[in-house]
């Protein structure tokens, strides 16, 4: 009965490599076409294909591009550390988680890019920290929260920029953190 079939699997079944396929594997291809090619490059076809299954059984575990795309810009937002929000933190504290998710999007340009053409991909992590950078403020100057979480997201993106263009440049990384810090202490009026 199984004669001509090498897999041992049934008809309709999913080869072996597929019956394997988890999320981790889904998203590092994902990732990895996100760095090579922006947004556009990840596809169901493009992870399916770095895998050695159909784009079938991404959609399966994935539910589609959309959650797809979402799995992949969170995972490149993954591991922002946000502080506990029941205590005044200082401004280093401030200037240090801001430059860690400065780093984690220097990892994946790619990531920011994305979250600009598309707000629904906010990881749950990014707003998080987004909150937390914002009450940070609010705990100084309720009316200054909005404006200074846009001041040190709008600068943070502007560096990713010129980074962008000149990536291994150890002045303008050394001034980049030090104009955080700045930054900071000023939007916490510190």
């Amino acid at each position: 009965m199984t004669e001509g079939r090498t897999s041992g699997r049934g008809p309709g079944r999913p080869p072996l490599a597929a019956a394997a396929l988890g999320d981790d594997a889904i998203v590092a291809a994902g990732l990895a076409l996100l760095d090579e090619g922006g947004e556009a490059a990840v596809t169901l076809r493009g992870v399916a294909r770095r895998l050695g299954v159909t784009p079938m059984a991404v959609s399966h575990h994935t539910g589609g591009r959309d959650g797809l795309l979402a799995r992949v810009v969170a995972a490149a937002h993954a591991g922002l550390d946000v502080p506990p929000g029941d205590h005044k933190a200082s401004a280093a504290e401030v200037a240090a988680a801001t430059l860690a998710y400065a780093q984690a999007a220097q990892r994946h340009p790619a990531a920011v890019a994305a979250l600009f053409a598309r707000s629904d991909l906010m990881p749950d992590e990014l707003k998080r920290f987004s909150a937390w950078v914002r009450g940070q403020i609010a705990l100084r100057d309720p009316s200054m929260a909005d404006r200074g979480l846009a001041l040190l997201v709008d600068y943070i993106h502007g560096h990713l920029l010129a980074a962008s263009v000149a990536p291994e440049d150890a002045e303008m990384e050394h001034t980049f953190r030090a104009n955080v810090e700045q930054l900071a202490r000023w939007v916490l009026a510190e």
